[in-house]
């Protein structure tokens, strides 16, 4: 089995923040693993400890992916025994990216054998460290010809199956990272000449990350049953017990169209389309991002033709537009808290402009007829309803 080292190096910190004493990267075997109140423990890369027990009243964290489009490090701690946090675990964000954001740190406890404590009946034993879970938020997606898409938000395990789970609730003790945004893009000047649409635009918003636990026996936290559902039971929380979770924004299309200026973007009419064959264009937006507590908005998509140079007798293209749809909201991943409200994301806004038809054929002649245009604004999704005991949204 591969032994990991932990680095004794201290890191600067411009925050204000007391350097990490420790620096973790890989796997990590030790009897007893804890990390002692006023210590900070970085992973510099995906980390797993690997324990008889664990116990974390300190902070231990990741830091936000290195290159562009990196996803940031996991972190996860399996025990045979009991792990009990009463400090802080914080994964950090997805770095940005052209193409794609990075995903965000996932956090994964396991308890194979034992129990597993978050928070303290009492109350933090330092107040400049209440507990905390906190997941990391996915980079966003650059803008571009495209636009990139959004990186999704880190995912929380809590396991616990052979043992008691047990959580003592304060208002942000689980915070969930947020999906990353897709970036804007942009078609202009000679990239309209040859410009082919892809299927759908790639610069969705991502997922939300959300919480997921298994347990023998709970303390602090109601069990909600409900057969219809996936999974059939369910964690439920007190208000505000968990923040974030919100799924990114897709990015929004501008074909043919200044997006600050809403002006013509193509170039002059040296470049006219020839032939008298139809031509067709149909750009569809992406999807906004699911979010555990709200989804992201689907992609407003502008498409316009009106500024095509075509030559004598060629017909104006036609365009439809179509806007990407609103990202659920759900708290599928099981656990939630009361009163929290659901919310789908808004479907994306359309408007599309058909070419301009060529002049006719010779002195006095007929002008040819310009092209169609349909935009259909994307689907958005409705408010499901308030998390709670008698709640039946899945």
């Amino acid at each position: 089995m591969a032994v990991g080292v932990a680095l004794l190096l201290l890191v600067a910190c411009s925050s204000g923040e007391a350097p990490a004493g420790r620096v973790l990267a890989g796997v990590v075997n030790v009897a007893h693993f804890e990390v002692a109140p006023g210590e900070r423990v970085q992973c510099s890369s995906d980390v797993t400890v690997q324990c008889q027990s664990a116990a974390i009243a300190g902070e231990l964290y990741s830091a936000n992916g290195r290159q562009a489009g990196g996803d940031a490090p996991d972190i996860a701690i399996e025990a045979t025994g009991d792990i009990v946090l009463t400090g802080r675990i914080v994964t950090g964000g997805g770095a940005g990216g052209a193409e794609q954001g990075g995903d965000g740190g996932s956090i994964r406890l396991t308890s194979s054998g034992g129990s597993l404590t978050i928070g303290s009946a009492g109350g933090a034993r330092d107040r400049a460290v209440q507990p905390v879970l906190q997941s990391g938020d996915g980079g966003s997606g650059a803008d571009g010809l495209l636009g990139g898409a959004g990186g999704d938000g880190g995912v929380i395990h809590l396991e616990a199956p052979n043992g008691v789970l047990t959580i003592h609730q304060r208002p942000g003790l689980i915070q969930v990272g947020n999906g990353g945004h897709g970036g804007r893009g942009v078609v202009g000047g000679d990239d309209l000449l040859t410009f082919t649409p892809p299927a759908k635009l790639p610069n969705g918003g991502g997922n939300s990350g959300g919480v997921i636990a298994t347990w023998s026996t709970v303390v602090g936290a109601e069990v909600v049953e409900n057969a219809a559902a996936t999974p059939s039971q369910r964690l439920l929380l007190g208000a505000g017990a968990i923040t974030g979770g919100r799924g990114g924004d897709a990015g929004d299309c501008y074909v043919g169209v200044d997006p600050d200026t809403g002006g013509s973007t193509w170039p002059a009419r040296s470049g006219s389309r020839v032939g008298r064959e139809d031509k067709y264009v149909e750009v569809v937006g992406s999807d906004g991002g699911e979010g555990a507590t709200q989804g992201g908005a689907g992609s407003s998509v502008d498409v316009s033709y009106s500024g095509e140079p075509v030559s004598t007798g060629v017909r104006g293209t036609s365009v439809e537009a179509r806007g990407g749809e609103g990202g659920e909201g759900n708290w599928r991943n099981g656990v939630g808290s009361d009163g929290q409200d659901l919310h789908g994301g808004n479907g994306g806004a359309a408007k599309a402009v058909g070419g301009t038809g060529g002049p006719g054929d010779g002195c006095g002649a007929q002008g040819t007829a310009g092209g169609k245009a349909t935009a259909r604004a994307g689907q958005g999704w409705v408010k499901v309803g308030a998390i709670g005991s008698n709640s039946s949204s899945s």
